[in-house]
């Protein structure tokens, strides 16, 4: 079964960065994921922040060659490729009119006729807003110059117009096609949200347009039943400011955050009721907040962002649920086409406040295994950010200067350098004495849980007292912690302690079977999430 991936819009996108960040604890051991990272807003800060981390993820991945080796029971165990498109919209095709080319015939009788039917469904301003940030909560017109901007990419590769790149949606349309023929099957999974503007556009119609996009690039390819689809539907969880009557007249058409909980509610409805859709998607995931964060809250007074470099936005928890839940679709065996199905999980509340567990996330069967491996990996940023000055580098060279493990002595200046920032972009970094938090700290931020799965002293904001933090306890049962609690009996050296089981313990020295990649990185990081295993004594 193949696997692919779609993040559309800037809200897909920081829901792709969790997915990414999945795969980088290991929870996708040996997979292989094609991902398109989808959207109207080229610079939009969110996609270039998603499309950067997972650049980085496939540096610590691929080889001289550039091949990647999946990998079992590791951090960085999946494979992942990544192919981008965003529709050109600029100059001729700047908005809406232009895009459709009402007007344009030779022909003035047709050229009225196309004009008044656009009226009757788009108004003035949203025919002439400059579509270079996205589609503004206009999903009518959304969906409509999605589809078509897919198919009409496909049709000038095929023509000829434009070069298939190694990484565009044309080659994306050629690895589903390849995968879902001679009786194979791939899913895909979308993510994106129902209230805003791309992603709401284009949830309903991806499904149609990549199966037609298919059968335009080649006319004997056979799509019904071998394409299986999820796709989140994230309702509301953010607002910002309303936009001043200066820019409303000059931007025509801006989202208004307040609409978007009606936005969600009517999107609900249609996805519930409507058989085409019910027809097109296996399962979908239905996930929300029981409130909104205000991402303009210390810019008032200033313009709205509609997209663009500056916008980008924290993540959220949602974000991760719907990480889990393009997990769980992917690792369900179910190849039942058209259900329809919409799914949800809840969460435990006490006192008004979230109670966030392992399981809330994948499941009772997998909670231990995800506990496992988001333990290892934070674990790992505060072996490198507190003992080893952010430098997996260091940690090489004394192993071979003070340890005599010169396995890891080849560990490159690149290789150092791609999982150094991956480490920050996940956890936390000290930048000239002050820290900066990274996605899983944004997350636990978001939750409302100050105990977010793991021990609130882990999640210090004084970057002195999280230096001092006792990552030994990052869990907060006793049973799965590797040092002690700092007491004149036990004195807290998670450091020492995890080195002296990096370097001495032969069962993490000496695991069964041989590791199946040959780069230094993977070796190395093997070897530490091993060590963190054994110490936390998880039963995965």
């Amino acid at each position: 079964m193949k696997l692919f991936l779609i993040g559309v819009g800037g809200t897909g996108m920081r829901c792709l960065e969790a997915f990414i960040h999945l795969c980088a604890v290991g929870m996708l051991d040996g997979k292989e994921i094609n991902i398109l990272s989808l959207d109207t807003d080229t610079n939009n800060g969110n996609k270039s922040q998603s499309e950067t981390l997972i650049d980085t993820y496939i540096h610590i991945k691929k080889d001289a060659a550039g091949k990647q080796t999946p990998l079992q029971d590791s951090f960085f165990s999946a494979v992942v490729h990544l192919f981008r498109f965003s529709p050109e919209y600029a100059g001729a095709n700047k908005n809406f009119t232009l895009v459709s080319k009402i007007g344009q015939s030779a022909d003035k009788k047709i050229n009225k006729q196309n004009q008044d039917l656009a009226n009757l469904f788009f108004d003035k301003n949203v025919q002439e807003f400059d579509l270079a940030h996205g589609y503004r909560g206009q999903t009518h017109a959304g969906s409509y110059l999605m589809y078509h901007a897919i198919l009409e990419e496909v049709r000038a590769v095929k023509q000829g117009e434009k070069p298939e790149k190694a990484n565009d949606l044309s080659a994306f349309i050629k690895k589903l096609t390849d995968a879902s023929q001679g009786g194979q099957s791939a899913k895909v999974f979308i993510f994106g949200s129902i209230f805003g503007g791309t992603g709401a556009s284009s949830i309903p119609v991806i499904p149609r347009a990549l199966q037609d996009a298919m059968k335009l690039r080649d006319a004997n390819v056979h799509t019904a039943n071998n394409l299986i689809f999820g796709s989140t539907l994230l309702s509301n969880y953010f607002t910002f400011n309303k936009a001043n009557n200066q820019q409303l007249a000059t931007e025509k058409v801006i989202a208004d955050a307040d609409k978007f909980s009606l936005n969600s509610q009517a999107a609900l409805m249609f996805y519930e009721q409507d058989p085409t859709i019910k027809q097109l998607y296996q399962k979908m995931y239905h996930i929300g907040w029981q409130g909104t964060i205000n991402y303009d809250e210390n810019r008032a007074g200033a313009k709205v962002l509609t997209g663009g470099q500056e916008q980008r936005n924290k993540a959220h928890v949602v974000e991760l649920l719907c990480a889990t839940a393009a997990y769980s679709f992917f690792k369900d065996q179910d190849t039942e086409t058209g259900n329809g199905k919409i799914y949800y999980r809840s969460v435990k509340a006490e006192n008004g406040k979230l109670d966030f567990n392992f399981a809330d996330f994948v499941g009772q069967d997998e909670q231990y295994r995800l506990m496992n491996k988001l333990a290892a990996f934070y674990g790992l940023c505060f072996l490198l950010q507190n003992s080893q000055d952010g430098n997996i580098k260091l940690l090489a060279e004394r192993l071979a200067s003070k340890d005599n493990i010169a396995d890891y002595k080849m560990l490159s200046e690149e290789e150092s350098r791609y999982l150094n920032q991956y480490a920050k972009a996940f956890g936390f970094s000290y930048e000239n004495a002050e820290l900066r938090n990274g996605w899983w700290r944004q997350i636990q931020a978001s939750s409302t849980d100050e105990t977010f799965l793991f021990k609130v002293e882990t999640y210090q904001q004084d970057a002195e007292k999280l230096k001092k933090a006792n990552w030994g306890q990052l869990l907060p049962n006793k049973e799965y912690q590797f040092e002690g609690d700092g007491s004149w009996l036990s004195s807290p050296k998670p450091y020492d302690t995890f080195m002296k089981k990096f370097v001495k313990d032969v069962a993490v020295l000496k695991p069964d079977g041989e590791f199946e990649s040959s780069k230094t990185i993977e070796r190395l990081l093997n070897h530490i999430y091993k060590t963190f295993k054994a110490l936390h004594k998880i039963n995965s």
